[in-house]
Formats: C-alpha cells, structure tokens, sequence
C-alpha cells in the first residue's frame, strides 16, 4: 500500500504550471462593410517602449504572414519614434503599400495574490487507485484518520497581465477595417508572450478572411 499527499495547494500549483503563459482573444471587431480582400503589401508595426522588443513583433510578425501580403516590418521602412508621419505617409503610399497593421502593448497588470493555509489529508492508494475506507465506522481507526491532516502555510504570489491591442488599416485611406485584444497571463519569457499573441493574432486574421493561409 502506498501513502500520499493529496492537496489544494499542490492540485492550484500543477493548474498554474500548465496555464502558464496563456493567451486568449479579449475581443474583436470586423467592418462588416469591409470588401475582405487580402492585403497585397501589409506594413508591420508594433508600438513598444523598448525598441528591441519593437523590432522582435515586427520581424517575427512578418515572418509568420502569409508570403502573399509581402509583410515588412516597420523599422525596415524608417518608423522611429518622432518620424514625421507626413514623411512616411508618402514613403507607405509611394512603395505601393496597401494595408498597414499596428499593435501596442496597452497595459501590463500586475496583482499580488494571497492563498490562505491549506488543510489536507493523508489518502490510502492501492495499484494508484484512492482507498477510501470507512473510517467512520470504527473509533480507532476513524481517530488515526482524524489526526492525519496536515497544514501549508499562507503565501503570496505575482500575477502578470498583458494586454495588447492589433488594429488592421487599409491605405492609403487609413481606414481601419479590423481590431483585437488579446490578454497573456504570466508570460514565461518576451519571446513567448510574442510568439503565442502573433500566432493568435494571424489566425484571427485568417478566420476573417482577411489573410490568406500560410
């Protein structure tokens, strides 16, 4: 027979291992009087305050969308804090670009979570299957259960949120035609956060028609 701990702090911390760094479509929005077609030269923009971080969306984006948008990323075009939009206005029009794709990171909230003391028991297994005898029916052995318990200390933990948001503008009019929000919870690393909001990101825009597959 073999004894083990079964608990509520264990079970929430194999739940957070594997929902770590999850993201999830916080909304969209599609203009229904949008003709849908494909972008024939999109450009790609990602609005950050470090720049390193900005250029990694926009080559990683572009790299992901189909070949027939021909994406190019924005700091290929000269799209640098300060650059004068009249200037990159004609730059966008003259190159012959259609469509341009913008995302910004809107806020990253970060809550500090308190988990109580947790109580739990000590549960029989046989072949890994729970025994739960009936211990109720005997005084000794229902004391021996009784007193098998054990308690987890309180503790803190961080929560970190990542919401950003993607718009879709046709040029040269600058009309926006499509948007999403996607939120991230605990983001292991940059890298992660920019690979799973940019793979969310894409299959949304395919499920609008709005790019074709890759």
């Amino acid at each position: 027979m073999q004894r083990s701990f079964i608990t509520p702090t264990l079970l929430l911390t194999y739940l957070l291992l594997a929902a770590c760094s999850s993201t999830r479509l916080s909304s969209d929005w599609h203009e229904q009087a949008d003709d849908g077609h494909s972008p024939q030269k999109l450009a790609v923009i990602a609005v950050v305050k470090d720049d390193a971080v900005s250029r990694l969306v926009e080559d990683e984006a572009a790299h992901r969308l189909p070949a027939s948008v021909h994406a190019v990323a924005a700091h290929q075009l000269g799209f640098t804090p300060g650059a004068d939009i009249q200037t990159l206005r004609e730059k966008l029009q003259n190159a012959g670009f259609d469509a341009a794709v913008i995302t910004r990171l809107v806020v990253v909230d970060e809550q500090e979570i308190y988990l109580p003391p947790q109580t739990y028991f000590v549960v029989d297994f046989v072949d890994n299957r729970p025994v739960f005898s009936p211990y109720y029916r005997d005084f000794w052995r229902f004391y021996l259960y009784a007193n098998s318990v054990a308690v987890t200390p309180a503790y803190r933990t961080k929560e970190s949120r990542y919401i950003i948001e993607t718009i879709l503008y046709r040029l040269p009019e600058g009309r926006p035609v499509w948007s999403a929000v996607t939120e991230t919870l605990n983001p292991t690393s940059t890298l992660v956060l920019i690979n799973e909001v940019v793979r969310l990101v894409q299959k949304q825009m395919g499920r609008a028609a709005l790019i074709g597959a890759r």
